[in-house]
């Protein structure tokens, strides 16, 4: 008994110092911003923003979009031409609310019924969300950040369009690692509290968007990069994200294909029989096709499918 005393008493010494994890890298810090736990979401007292929202139903939801979409178009006005010297920002040209489970309307060439998404219509310049089954289902999972997450990476294709810093010749998984790196970006400006709408947590406020990230994904082993709807693994989509949140929206215009192969985690399919293509592993069976469908005929558009249904409603 008195060795296991003198064992534990060894053992109580305090070391003093600060944690790092393998290579160095800070345990209390996130990109230079100190790790906290604090409030994420709307700001108290926030204004409403007065942008145009076409088909809205002023409800909750198109609220959080409005707002959002006003607070990313005030970072990339200020923050564009900084970013790409001799260009400047210029909002998109309309922004459009439609309800996935009611009548369907005609948006970038295609009808919404049944599509659960956000998207960016490059032809047309406009950015339109389903406020009906996305939105909310974004919102109950992840908070409302994670709405202003799908909406600042939407944004992020209207800003490659302005910059021109990808082209349709591009592999859709290149513009969607940048889209996702601008993202990052645009979190940093939250981050660091200069947003008027909004504030994150470098805790567990940027956990919550990176579960976003997480959720809608393609998975490793059951998707090519160079598939026409890839969007990344997890790990690509936090990287590509984090190189946004670090260094700025610079970063996410080197990315191109060859930058994208080289730390993708998603392969190049063999053509072996039965090997087939298949979608995002978290997304529910009926969100996949309507994705899948979206995906095939939308061919001008970017779009970010939702996340699946909780298990308690209905398939």
């Amino acid at each position: 008994m008195l060795a296991c005393i003198a064992l534990v008493g060894g053992c109580s010494q305090v070391v003093s110092g600060t944690p790092t994890t393998l290579g160095g890298y800070s345990t209390t810090e996130v990109a230079g911003l100190p790790a906290s736990n604090g409030p994420s979401g709307p700001k108290d007292g926030a204004p409403e923003s007065s942008l145009p929202v076409e088909g809205t139903d002023n409800g909750a939801m198109d609220k959080l979009a409005r707002n959002a979409v006003a607070d990313i178009d005030t970072y990339w006005s200020e923050t564009f031409p900084k970013a790409f010297p001799g260009k400047r920002f210029a909002p998109v040209k309309r922004l459009v609310s439609y309800d996935s489970g009611g009548p369907g309307i005609q948006l970038c060439g295609e009808n919404t019924t049944g599509v659960v998404n956000a998207f960016y219509c490059r032809p047309e310049d406009f950015i339109a969300w389903d406020r009906s089954t996305l939105l909310p289902e974004l919102n109950n999972s992840f908070g409302p950040m994670a709405v202003v997450t799908v909406l600042a990476h939407e944004m992020g294709h209207a800003v490659q369009h302005r910059a021109g810093t990808a082209t349709s010749n591009d592999q859709v998984i290149v513009l969607e690692q940048q889209a996702d790196c601008f993202t990052g970006a645009y979190f940093r400006h939250v981050a660091e509290g200069s947003s008027k709408y909004f504030q994150v947590s470098t805790g567990e406020g940027l956990n919550q968007v990176m579960g976003v990230l997480n959720f809608i994904r393609d998975s490793p082993g059951d998707s090519d990069f160079r598939d026409g709807s890839a969007h990344g693994s997890a790990f690509d989509r936090v990287t590509a994200f984090q190189f946004g949140f670090s260094e700025g929206p610079q970063r996410c215009a080197k990315m191109d294909f060859s930058d994208v192969q080289k730390r993708t985690t998603l392969f190049q399919r063999s053509s072996r029989r039965g090997n087939r293509s298949r979608s995002r592993t978290p997304i529910s069976r009926w969100t996949r096709r309507a994705s899948t469908q979206w995906s095939r005929a939308c061919t001008r558009c970017s779009a970010t499918p939702a996340p699946s249904r909780p298990r308690s409603s209905r398939s």
